[in-house]
């Protein structure tokens, strides 16, 4: 009975007990067969038609498919070798899901090719979005991602492995942030700011894609709520915006300590509008336009000195 405790209580090497006498050996190596028998078929590449695949539920974390270069490297090496990496997928109802390969996948439904692929079973959400996640990231540089798409991958990454206790457990996971780092050359800041990029209301996720607003840009005006940030985007051409301007209305912000919405836009517009007019309040000396004025016999290094000089000659003498 003692040997029974041992068994049921503690994590063992269930195959270290087969060599002993017991009338529990039958009982333990009948577990030991499940066990392996379990661990073989999760990794037993198997076979089928293209029509029993079906794409990953969440296209987000679905990037675009290969095309051009890519894509017929791709193709070529199929033909000749077949499908080297078996796709990786979960039973959906009467079909299978795909986590991993969806390029390999794409072309096979060119080639009309059978797909040899691994089925996983009892997995958990975040594990499933894992597997997707680690696939792209993996198989695919940083040049193939939108900003946000790369924004919401390592968000959807970081709060998987988090649920799973696998990140420190604080708003910024090391381990996994290191890990994406290292396969996208990223800094642990640039993965912070993509992580801030998630809090950015749509119109804004979309200037970012489409290269009207800068990354940098982008990180300073997703710590505004939605509302600020979009008063803020339509005062984005007039005032021109950038992400020096951003972090000193935010600062003054929290430096005023104003809760109220209504009064922290009109500080906003008030300060924009004296900003606006401290510009302009600066006089832009443009040389170009009196260079002509010089004669040709002044050294270049003397030019600024005869300039002022000559300036200070016409206050002397402008009222005679």
């Amino acid at each position: 009975m003692a040997r029974k405790n041992k068994f049921m209580d503690q994590e063992t090497d269930f195959k270290s007990f087969l060599n002993e006498d017991s009338s529990e050996d039958n009982l333990t190596k009948s577990i030991v067969r499940e066990l392996d028998k379990d661990k073989e078929s999760e990794n037993e590449i198997l076979y089928a038609s293209t029509d029993m695949f079906i794409s990953y539920e969440d296209e987000k974390l679905r990037l675009d498919l290969h095309h051009g270069e890519d894509r017929e490297r791709l193709k070529e090496s199929i033909k000749l070798n077949g499908i080297f990496t078996p796709v990786i997928c979960v039973k959906k109802d009467d079909k299978l899901m795909v986590l991993s390969g969806h390029n390999r996948l794409d072309i096979a439904k060119e080639l009309n090719i059978e797909v040899p692929y691994i089925l996983k079973a009892n997995l958990t959400h975040e594990e499933m979005e894992l597997i997707c996640i680690d696939d792209n990231l993996i198989h695919r540089q940083r040049t193939d991602y939108k900003p946000m798409q790369l924004a919401y991958l390592i968000k959807v990454k970081m709060d998987a492995e988090k649920h799973q206790g696998k990140s420190l457990g604080t708003e910024f996971p090391k381990n996994t942030g290191d890990k994406i780092g290292e396969e996208h050359t990223l800094t642990r800041r640039m993965i912070g700011k993509y992580l801030k990029l998630n809090n950015l209301i749509d119109p804004a996720k979309r200037m970012v894609d489409d290269k009207v607003l800068t990354i940098s840009t982008g990180y300073e005006l997703a710590f505004f709520e939605p509302e600020l940030q979009t008063s803020l985007l339509s005062y984005l051409k007039k005032y021109k915006i950038n992400e020096k301007i951003l972090k000193e209305l935010r600062n003054k912000l929290l430096s005023q300590k104003i809760e109220n919405q209504k009064e922290k836009k009109e500080f906003i517009l008030n300060e924009l509008n004296e900003l606006i007019k401290n510009k302009d309040k600066k006089r832009v000396f443009d040389f170009r336009n009196i260079k002509k004025y010089i004669p040709e016999d002044i050294e270049e290094n003397n030019t600024e000195r005869y300039v002022i000089e000559a300036i200070k000659y016409y206050n002397k003498n402008r009222n005679n």
